[in-house]
């Protein structure tokens, strides 16, 4: 049920019935929540990639596409040229750049479209 004042904007609200199993909620109550990892597994694999990174970056130091000449043979003095593939590595990058870019720009246009194409599609699963 709803009463209002008369001179007032403000409607005042009243429950009407057993108001027992209710609680009040203060919504500026703030909870913390508790600090726990939710996926071990993950946080572990984490740990390990980086752990990874650091060992390769301390065997092979800032430059891993040089040869290192103390540990070089003189028999087996292979000069490793990768220009090729980071020339292709950033190739690469830019045309993705760039194919998202469009992209971007074709879903912006059509977004109905998008969204029954992607219903039929879940629905059609």
């Amino acid at each position: 049920m709803f009463a209002a004042k008369p001179d007032s904007d403000f409607v005042v609200a009243t429950a009407v019935g057993d108001n027992s199993n209710w609680t009040q909620v203060n919504s500026l109550e703030t909870k913390k929540q508790p600090t726990r990892c939710r996926d071990p597994l993950f946080a572990v694999l984490l740990y390990a990639n980086v752990a990874a990174i650091i060992g390769v970056a301390i065997k092979f130091g800032s430059n891993p596409f040089t040869e290192d000449p103390v540990n070089a043979t003189d028999d087996a003095s292979v000069d490793l040229d990768y220009t090729g593939v980071l020339y292709t590595c950033l190739s690469l990058a830019g045309f993705a750049v760039a194919f998202s870019a469009i992209m971007l720009q074709i879903m912006v246009c059509i977004p109905g479209i998008l969204i029954k194409i992607a219903l039929l599609f879940n629905v059609g699963k």
